[in-house]
């Protein structure tokens, strides 16, 4: 509510299990409406990588959800046009 309210953005998740991700995420700006498939981890570390390289290639959109993100692996994620949201509630793409 409190997004819609002060932003007019509208956000929905779905829980989802397939392919190793945990769900999807819908956001309607202006009524277009932007999918995200999202991974959860506490912590994302090098050898998770290659695994989420191959989601996003495989599953498009998507976006990593994380207590904490090195900065090299947010370079990487940038450079495979993976979004990404660290709890210190920074979303970048």
């Amino acid at each position: 509510e409190n997004l819609l309210q002060n932003t007019g953005i509208t956000a929905m998740w779905k829980e989802n299990a397939t392919d190793g991700l945990d769900g999807a995420l819908y956001i309607n700006i202006d009524d277009h409406t932007v999918e995200l498939n999202v991974a959860v981890r506490n912590e994302l570390r090098n050898h998770q990588l290659p695994a989420l390289f191959e989601q996003a290639a495989r599953n498009g959109n998507l976006m990593v959800v994380a207590n904490h993100i090195f900065p090299k692996i947010k370079e990487a994620l940038r450079q495979h046009d993976i979004a990404y949201l660290e709890t210190i509630k920074r979303i970048l793409r």
